[in-house]
């Protein structure tokens, strides 16, 4: 029988100089999302992490009504906004467009919550079908993006059923599609169609679906940051527990990790941490809080960052030739292995993460720092020092950077 499957893509686009977008991906929680953030850059992406948080944070528990789950993330997210922006004035006025999906506890169906212009599709054998209604004036009509969008998290004077909710089936095979404007905002609607109706009708996997997706907008423009979430439905079930993201380092099983990797043939090459830059041309950070369920593909020369996330095993990892993956203050959980292929000249570096499942290493250079490691070289682990420490990092890799 068909598992549920699910995987999220985030880009910059390639005209914005940040990336204002968020997802949540978690298919042990069926909690799907994505969010623009609106109010300058720096306002936006806080907005859109705020939100994102939220909504990462509802109830998990079955017996619930979705959309009444979802409804009180979005007014929980409504309230932290607006408090952030009271507390830093210089940041009012920001705000998030959101479309969020739970999945019903047996998986054949799914509740949405939605305001502003992000949108769902359900695509089946049938057809496509739009689940959202934007809440935007027409875009001719010109002015600012907040101008334009009607209703979003951050308004004060949002009315108490200004969001609207959703019910619709979701049988095995089908496609639940999430995504910000920078897709249908770029993408002419036949060939999104089209699109949707290839990815569905071809099987293909979510991980290259939403891949794909997220190059179409490229390929049309890419005039804004885009990001989409690909749900196909299947067997599911809500898990009577949620997991939870601990704060201390299983540096044994890391450890334990490593050595059966050397005894397999495997190579593993410590690299000094400041080799790896964090912030550079070439660098992808995906927002906190999410859940990478699929695949994860990091391209020659580029440099992933996975903040805040949880890793979901049983896929594959892969980072090409002279690319670097830095997964910092994250888990990895799964029942099934997660398999990690280095490319040659390819870097993998932990920082702060959990090992809660197996993990095959294969190739290229691996470098293992967690809360243990980090007190032992006297890094600073959270809050402002955190922050100020990881600030030096970015300038001693700019300034490397810029001396070859």
């Amino acid at each position: 029988m068909r598992r549920l499957s699910a995987h999220a893509r985030t880009d910059r686009g390639l005209v914005r100089s940040s990336n204002e977008d968020a997802f949540v991906c978690r298919t042990s929680t069926g909690v799907f999302a994505v969010l623009d953030g609106m109010g300058g850059e720096e306002a936006g992406e806080i907005a859109a992490a705020i939100a994102a948080d939220a909504l990462a944070r509802a109830p998990a528990a079955s017996g619930l009504v979705g959309e009444a789950v979802l409804a009180g993330a979005f007014r929980d997210a409504r309230a932290r906004i607006l408090a952030h922006a009271a507390a830093h004035p210089s940041t009012r006025g920001l705000g998030a467009v959101a479309t969020a999906a739970r999945l019903d506890d047996d998986g054949r169906a799914v509740s949405l919550a939605h305001l502003g212009d992000a949108r769902a599709w359900r695509v089946t054998a049938r057809g496509i079908e739009q689940l959202t209604e934007d809440h935007a004036l027409d875009a001719s009509v010109g002015g600012s993006r907040r101008g334009a969008v009607t209703r979003d998290l951050g308004r004060e004077d949002l009315a108490d059923d200004a969001i609207a909710t959703y019910r619709t089936p979701l049988d095995p095979g089908d496609l639940l599609v999430l995504a910000t404007d920078g897709l249908h905002g770029a993408v002419p609607p036949g060939v999104l169609d089209a699109t949707l109706r290839e990815l569905h009708g071809g099987g293909i996997p979510t991980a290259a679906a939403s891949k794909r997706l997220v190059r179409l907008a490229l390929a049309n423009g890419g005039p804004d940051n885009v990001s989409v979430v690909v749900v196909r439905g299947g067997a599911w079930q809500r898990r009577s527990r949620a997991r939870r993201l601990g704060q201390a380092l299983t540096w044994g099983l890391f450890a334990a990790l490593v050595a059966l990797a050397v005894t397999a043939g495997w190579r593993r090459l410590d690299t000094p941490r400041g080799q790896l830059p964090t912030e550079v041309t070439g660098v992808v950070e995906l927002s906190r809080d999410t859940t990478i369920v699929g695949d994860v593909h990091v391209e020659p020369g580029s440099r992933l960052v996975l903040r805040g996330t949880e890793i979901v095993g049983g896929g594959t990892v892969v980072v090409e030739e002279g690319g670097a993956l830095r997964i910092v203050r994250s888990v990895i959980t799964a029942e099934a292995a997660l398999h990690v292929t280095l490319a040659r000249d390819a870097t993998l570096v932990l920082e702060d993460v959990r090992v809660e499942a197996p993990v095959a290493v294969r190739g290229g250079t691996v470098s293992g720092g967690g809360v243990a490691e980090a007190r032992r070289r006297g890094w600073p682990l959270w809050g402002p020092e955190r922050r100020a420490w990881e600030e030096s990092v970015r300038r001693e890799a700019t300034q490397r950077t810029a001396l070859r």
